[in-house]
């Protein structure tokens, strides 16, 4: 919502909330009394979806449609956000399916001269592995044939306000969020009673969904032997601790100090090769 808002103050767009109904947004965005409700910007519209809802996803697709064309033809909008996928299709995890999704709705859209902004829930990872593209809506399909994509994660802090912005993916320029410098956001409500993210700096991604490294000076000193080429056991026979120990704290050093390889260039570099795929697909 805060993307429409910013988007707003130039021209319209049209946001299509498949969460929310109409009482939780003015609970969302009011304040702590329940007296005094955010005055969003003119050029934002929701259009009630109750009715969609209550169809089935097939349906549902088809009045989507139809209330874009509609959009574009008699008010000249051009932006649409969809939150959320999700409720759209019922099988965003299967590869085909996904494809053919997106696929359809990004042939519809360009014959409209139109542009849109999917949010979609990534699925609960039972790691705490960084989030890619493999993880959107349970399937990498769906990021291979979009423009650009960005994830917001869940930080663990000591509260759970905490939010950071990572790019998955951008096909005209360089990404600049990547996951060793990640936006870190807390959540706010300002004083006109909208939920605003405050950019607080810049972090490493592992660094928010793992914690910081806990490396002592001993595991130090038995990083630095095994760099001399010594085996786990030699290296535990010479610190008197465990070579089962001694993987493990290697493992936790690597995990947390060895730099990762051009993530930049890797991401960048796959952009003319999904570019090809999209095209033979389409």
């Amino acid at each position: 919502m805060q993307i429409a808002k910013h988007v707003a103050q130039k021209q319209p767009i049209l946001y299509f909330d498949y969460e929310l109904n109409i009482q939780q947004i003015c609970d969302r965005y009011t304040n702590e009394d329940g007296t005094i409700p955010c005055k969003f910007p003119q050029n934002i519209y929701r259009p009630n979806l109750d009715f969609d809802m209550a169809k089935n996803f097939k349906e549902r697709r088809a009045y989507l449609r139809m209330r874009i064309e509609e959009a574009v033809t008699k008010k000249g909008i051009k932006l649409f956000i969809i939150d959320n996928i999700t409720c759209l299709h019922p099988n965003l995890s299967k590869a085909n399916e996904a494809a053919t999704f997106i696929l359809e709705l990004r042939t519809f859209m360009n014959s409209l001269g139109a542009s849109f902004l999917l949010l979609g829930h990534s699925p609960k990872k039972k790691d705490n592995s960084p989030i890619t593209l493999d993880n959107l809506a349970g399937s990498k399909n769906v990021g291979n044939f979009i423009d650009s994509c960005f994830c917001i994660g869940q930080a663990k802090t000591d509260g759970n306000e905490k939010r950071y912005i990572k790019q998955l993916k951008n096909r005209s320029s360089q990404i600049i969020l990547n996951e060793e410098h990640v936006l870190v956001c807390s959540i706010e409500k300002g004083e006109d009673n909208f939920l605003y993210f405050k950019e607080e700096g810049y972090a490493r991604e592992k660094d928010l969904i793992k914690g910081t490294g806990n490396i002592t000076p001993e595991k130090e000193k038995v990083y630095q032997l095994y760099k001399e080429h010594k085996s786990y056991r030699k290296v535990a026979k010479m610190t008197g601790i465990s070579d089962k120990t001694i993987k493990k704290w290697i493992d936790e050093y690597e995990e947390y100090y060895t730099e990762p390889k051009a993530i930049n260039e890797q991401a960048n570099g796959s952009n003319e090769i999904e570019s090809a795929e999209m095209r033979n697909a389409e």
